[in-house]
């Protein structure tokens, strides 16, 4: 408004100067005509040629001057004036100036009547401007006037420049003038009115009941109708502002009554008119960016750089408990850190080296005690008005969604716990990247060995060591989108460490509006424990009916067994009363004492097991000289080696001691010389050990039936005997393996039928 007001202001200035103008241009007109009408009522009277301002000569029609009829002070050449006589206006005036005054007397020798023309001279280093009119008196002379007309030219450039200079004007501010006849009843405004109701060029005036009834908007009429009324208590402050509509476009228009006058009886008011219609939309911009950022949620406020508060919103006025002035107060004044954590100083530096734009996050608490947390983006910018930088802070509150954040990273880390620690597998893939796996929880990396890291945004070829194994879930994942669903299935895979694993896996889709594709989920159930008891609970069982069915073999074997050698007792004894002869009373009791003795160690090898298998057999470790009890077996077992059978102790240590129990181990060696006896006719028995590394190997090898190869495996288990033919029960491998499996130790034979066998055992050797 302001800056109208000086533009209105101007446009006055202008007129007054351009009316002064006028006056001293018709001042001079005036007075030369004055001077040519004395001119020829008294030709050549010296009283008024002092009185003109023209230099007057006459020529001949060549151009030479014959006569001087003119004062000194009208000399407009420079040269005195006795000289021009004679003289040529070739040798006077410059190149340009003489053309065009030669143009001017050629036409006036032509047309035989007067002509005026113009030239210019620079004298004493000033342009001068002058016109030269030129009359014929007689056959061969002419008469020149020429009059120095530079203010004048100087006057009308000024006037063309201002009213320039007011066009200027009314074009940038929509300004015209206008003048309503009552005569007429018309208004006329040949600027501004064809653009005002959007006419065509030339339609510069309108009838004004027609502009007020068509134009004007309903509720300005009666206003509007004050322009035909020029009222000057009104004062040149005072507007008449009212809205016109064209083609349902709103124009607003300002108004002032200028003057009133009258002319042949009739009233003419003059005023002028502006379309303001940008500067009440741009106000009208102004109002409602001013009402959005009032009531805008967020905190917008200005500092200038000494932290002065500049403005501030609504927002942060009732944030901030302000009801004065905001420009009293600094941004320091607040409570620190709000906004400036490092103070505001600081803050401006890092405007500036960020390229004055900055976001940055706060929380403090207001007045009532409540806390905001509040995101801010700051920038550094230029004042147009004030020609300096300013810092405009745009702050809008995050604490729902910074809760929010909290809760849903909260839940995230409650999920991803639950997840992690949940016995199944989760994974995620991509259908729309090859299948990338996008998820693998913790229960997968354990049992796979493969840590997450290596997993995501990497296919099943990328990742698992068996590319069989890729390819089976590929094919998977391709029928279960081909499909839609599959049932759960079971499913085994290799880990890194060549370990196979089985799983009971179900896969769904999980739809995602943004992909072409929906993602696939997996939950994998590993189950290779609960397989493997499975297995051991299977194998358990077939053991168990083998079991049943060895003890009611054993149970009829051993029937058989123990009544054979109890007949023999129980029939010989009877019948030892009554023998008299000493020899064969020898032989009986000789019989009744062997058969005791199998009874007895068939009783014991049952006893041990009984032990063994319940766990109730003790082992006692003491040192114990290998040496030494491998040669007291040697003693005991040479009596009952068959003739033509050579029972040899290789013994590669002197004094070989450990731990051990002593008593179980020569149980074991002497069980299997035993059985080398029974099925070595002819040929030797060897038996000793060797220390290899950490451990200490037994060996008893014959030269006897041999075993069969599909035997091997067996002879080591309960009640399994390879010839029924020959006595046992056995019982006697299979208490051997127990034994030295308790002592961590392994047992197993080497045999080629009809050529012999070899047993051999060890267990770890520890020094004493």
């Amino acid at each position: 408004m302001v800056r109208e007001e000086q533009l209105l202001k101007r446009i006055q200035e202008l007129e007054t100067e351009n009316e002064k103008l006028r006056t001293q241009l018709n001042r001079r007109t005036s007075g030369a005509v004055d001077g040519a009408a004395e001119q020829t009522r008294a030709k050549y009277a010296d009283r008024i040629l002092d009185t003109l301002p023209d230099m007057m000569t006459v020529w001949t029609n060549s151009g030479v001057i014959t006569e001087l009829i003119s004062s000194e002070e009208t000399n407009h050449v420079g040269v005195p004036s006795e000289r021009f006589i004679g003289m040529n206006i070739r040798e006077l005036l410059p190149e340009e100036a003489y053309r065009n005054v030669r143009a001017n007397l050629d036409h006036v020798l032509e047309t035989k009547r007067g002509s005026t023309g113009r030239h210019d001279l620079t004298v004493d280093g000033e342009l001068r401007h002058y016109e030269n009119r030129i009359w014929p008196l007689d056959r061969d002379k002419v008469l020149c006037m020429c009059r120095d007309i530079t203010e004048a030219v100087r006057t009308q450039k000024a006037m063309n420049d201002a009213n320039k200079r007011m066009k200027l004007i009314e074009q940038v501010v929509s300004l015209g003038y206008w003048f309503y006849y009552s005569e007429t009843n018309e208004f006329y405004a040949p600027d501004i009115l064809p653009v005002l109701l959007e006419r065509e060029s030339g339609a510069d005036s309108v009838n004004a009941d027609y502009y007020f009834e068509h134009f004007v908007h309903p509720d300005d009429r009666e206003k509007a109708r004050q322009l035909l009324h020029y009222n000057p208590e009104l004062g040149e402050k005072d507007y008449i502002e009212f809205r016109i509509v064209t083609d349902d476009k709103v124009k607003y228009l300002r108004h002032r009554v200028l003057r009133e006058s009258v002319e042949k009886g009739h009233r003419v008011v003059e005023g002028y008119v502006q379309d303001v219609t940008p500067i009440i939309e741009r106000y009208h911009e102004l109002e409602i960016l001013k009402y959005a950022v009032n009531n805008a949620s967020e905190e917008i406020f200005c500092c200038s750089l000494d932290g002065m508060f500049r403005f501030a919103n609504r927002t942060f006025l009732s944030h901030h408990r302000i009801t004065d002035d905001v420009a009293k107060y600094s941004l320091n004044d607040l409570k620190e850190g709000q906004y400036a954590p490092d103070g505001f100083e600081a803050l401006v530096d890092r405007l500036r080296r960020n390229g004055g734009v900055l976001q940055n996050t706060c929380s403090y608490e207001l007045p009532d005690g409540e806390s905001i947390t509040m995101e801010s983006m700051v920038y550094l910018l230029d004042d147009s008005f004030s020609d300096q930088k300013v810092v405009w802070f745009f702050c809008r509150d995050v604490t729902e969604r910074v809760r929010q954040g909290n809760e849903l990273k909260e839940l995230n880390r409650l999920m991803e716990a639950i997840l992690d620690n949940i016995p199944v597998y989760l994974f995620v893939k991509d259908p729309n990247d090859e299948f990338r796996y996008l998820y693998w929880n913790q229960s997968f990396v354990k049992h796979s060995g493969i840590p997450a890291s290596q997993v995501i945004g990497k296919t099943d070829f990328e990742i698992f060591p068996n590319p069989a194994d890729a390819a089976h879930f590929q094919r998977d994942d391709l029928e279960l989108l081909k499909r839609g669903e599959l049932p759960p299935f079971e499913e085994e895979y290799s880990v890194v460490t060549g370990q196979k694993r089985i799983v009971n896996t179900v896969k769904m889709l999980v739809p995602v509006e943004e992909r072409r594709l929906p993602l696939l989920m997996g939950i994998s159930w590993d189950i290779t424990e609960r397989k493997v008891i499975e297995t051991e609970l299977l194998e358990a069982k077939v053991k168990a009916e083998q079991s049943d069915q060895l003890k009611t073999a054993f149970l009829a074997n051993m029937s058989h067994e123990i009544r054979t050698p109890l007949n023999a007792i129980v029939g010989f004894a009877k019948i030892l009363p009554e023998i008299t002869d000493k020899m064969e009373r020898a032989s009986i009791i000789n019989i009744i004492d062997t058969n005791s003795d199998q009874l007895l160690m068939l009783i014991n090898d049952i006893l041990d097991l009984s032990k063994i298998e319940a766990g109730t057999i003790e082992f006692v470790d003491i040192p114990a000289n290998l040496t030494d009890l491998c040669q007291n077996i040697y003693c005991t077992l040479i009596e009952k080696t068959a003739p033509g059978v050579q029972l040899v102790f290789e013994g590669a240590f002197d004094n070989l001691v450990t731990l051990c129990d002593p008593g179980r181990l020569s149980q074991v060696i002497v069980n299997l010389i035993t059985n080398a006896i029974k099925f070595t006719k002819e040929g030797f028995i060897r038996y000793g050990y060797q220390l290899k590394e950490d451990r200490i190997e037994f060996y008893v090898a014959d030269t006897g039936l041999g075993i069969p190869e599909d035997k091997l495996s067996t002879i080591f288990t309960r009640f399994t005997k390879l010839n029924s033919f020959i006595a046992g029960t056995g019982l006697g491998l299979a208490i051997c393996r127990m034994i030295v499996e308790r002592q961590h130790g392994k047992i197993w034979a080497e045999s080629k039928l009809g050529e012999g066998s070899i047993f051999r055992f060890n267990f770890p050797y520890r020094k004493c």
